[in-house]
Formats: structure tokens, sequence, C-alpha cells
């Protein structure tokens, strides 16, 4: 508990005191006219993004009261009570070419289910795959950003990853690829996933792609398994003035704290934000995160983009 409270520390004081433009990027991302921007997804709906802002705001008042719950009308109930995980496809209507490869991905925090779908047609927009959404339902803002402090050994980390990793192992034994694209606190999730996979000594692992968003984690290691052939693909991206990045990837000090990420770590320089869409996807379609040690190393999701499966 003291290194995650060190670790936090160390992120705040390297944000020089600009919390708020380190989460919600350069003002000029506010009025982005890309649809994809979350902030245009939220002026798109309003009822949407009243949803959205008491989920966030509001910590889940009744918690997992079971009892109450079919009391209460149906749009209340995401603001009252503690969500469960839960796991869905968008737009599976794909080219046929893509049905050897299964492709997931892990929201952040304060991410709603309409948040996750949003960021999911937007991923399938880029990469041209059908996308299996693990949603990780938000507990509102101070909780959710308290579970990712809390690091991927958290309860509700840990019991997340145990409720997905049927499907994952599902994948992994029936698929030729499986790609694990996460965000924010679901880095965590991801690392906790990737844990299990080697204690269990899963026999598919060098199947296992795994793209990192903003990672948070402070351990994202294949080092325990010995066969080169077994370890699973592993990359980072990162914006340079993400406080949430700064927690495990982007960790000022990651040596000195025992901060351990395998794999490639790519960095937009001098750039700010945390939303997935508008601060982070958008800028790499464009080709804009470069490899931290050495700009001749390419990102291999990267290459997906459009379609293509040619990793170079």
């Amino acid at each position: 508990m003291l290194q995650i409270f060190r670790n936090t520390l160390d992120a705040l004081f390297n944000t020089r005191g600009e919390y708020i433009k380190s989460i919600l990027g350069e003002p000029e991302t506010w009025f982005d006219t890309d649809k994809f921007s979350e902030f245009n997804l939220a002026s798109a709906d309003i009822l949407k993004f009243i949803k959205y802002s008491s989920e966030a705001t509001l910590p889940p008042l009744l918690g997992d009261n079971y009892f109450l719950k079919p009391f209460i009308p149906n749009f209340l109930q995401s603001v009252l009570f503690m969500e469960q995980g839960s796991i869905w496809e968008v737009d599976n209507q794909m080219p046929e070419k893509f049905e050897h490869e299964k492709w997931f991905f892990i929201n952040g925090v304060v991410t709603n289910e309409d948040l996750a779908e949003a960021n999911a047609k937007y991923l399938i927009h880029l990469f041209h795959r059908p996308i299996t959404i693990l949603h990780n339902p938000t507990n509102g803002i101070f909780l959710d950003l308290m579970q990712s402090a809390v690091g991927k050994k958290g309860y509700t980390n840990i019991k997340f990853a145990n409720f997905v990793l049927p499907t994952i192992r599902k994948a992994l034994a029936e698929k030729d690829k499986a790609v694990i694209i996460s965000h924010s606190q679901g880095t965590l999730i991801t690392s906790t996933i990737l844990d299990l996979l080697i204690e269990e000594k899963n026999p598919h692992l060098g199947k296992l792609e795994i793209y990192a968003f903003a990672n948070c984690a402070e351990e994202m290691s294949h080092a325990p398994i010995q066969n080169p052939n077994q370890k699973p693909h592993i990359e980072s991206f990162s914006n340079e003035h993400d406080i949430v990045a700064k927690l495990g990837a982007l960790h000022p000090y990651r040596e000195e704290r025992g901060i351990v990420i395998d794999g490639e770590h790519f960095i937009k320089k001098d750039a700010w934000g945390h939303f997935l869409n508008i601060h982070y996807l958008k800028d790499f379609a464009q080709g804009k995160y470069i490899h931290e040690n050495n700009p001749e190393i390419k990102s291999r999701l990267f290459g997906y983009l459009e379609g293509k499966t040619d990793i170079g």
C-alpha cells in the first residue's frame, strides 16, 4: 500500500499542478468536430448526457442491494446500484477474413455502457474488425480513481478479471489471434488477466496481443514465460502529460519504484488528455506516437489500421 501511495504522489508532483488539463486535454479538443469525440458525444444526446453525468459523478448509493432493485425504475438503477460487468459484441457485420481473430475492448475509468460502445465503434471504424466489449462499469469518478490508484491487486479489478477470463481463454483456444485493447483502468484488468493466464500455464499465450492506452498498471510482464514463442505481444501508448499513464508506463521513476511494463512503449510528446477517442485514437491513427527509445520501431497495432493484416 505504501508503494501505491508513493507512486500516486510521484504522478501528482510530476504533472505540475495541471491536473484538469492532464485529463480533459487542451481546450481546443473540447470543441473538435470529430464525430467520435467524447465531447461531441456528450452534446449529441441530452438524455444520454444526463444519464452519463449522473453515473460518472455519483457513487452507487445502494451498493449491490438486489432486494431493492426490482422496485426502482430502470433509468435510476445504473445510478443507485453498483452495476455488474457485462460482455457484448458491437457490429459483427465485418469481413469474414477476420473470423480467425477475436478483438476485445476493456474500458477505462468513468465509462458507462454508452461511452464504452462509442469507444468500440471508433475502434471498429479504425481497424475494420468486430469488437467485443468487456465492460467494467463505472462506480462514479471518485471510486473509479481509487480503484485505479490501488492498482491491479484491488478487489474490483481482480473480480472483473476473473469474470471475463473464460471469454479470453475461449478465444485463445479457438482463434489464431486474440487482441485486447484496453484503456486506463482497463489496463490494470488486462494486467491481471495476463497474470492469471500465466499462472494457469495457458498453452495459447503466444496468440495474445495486448495494446494498452494510458497504461497505469504497475506491472504488465511476460517475464515468467520461458519460451519466447509463447510470450504475448505487448504495446503501451502514452500522452506525455497524462497523469493516469504516469501511474504506470509513463511513471517518472519506473526502475526505482519497481514498475515493470514489458513490450514496446510509444509516446506522443507534449500531449495532454486522457480520453480514449479524442486524445488517443485520433492521433494514433495519424501515426503521432513514437517509440520512446528507438523511432525506427513501429507499432504492430498501427499496421492493422483500415483492416490491414500486414504487420511488417
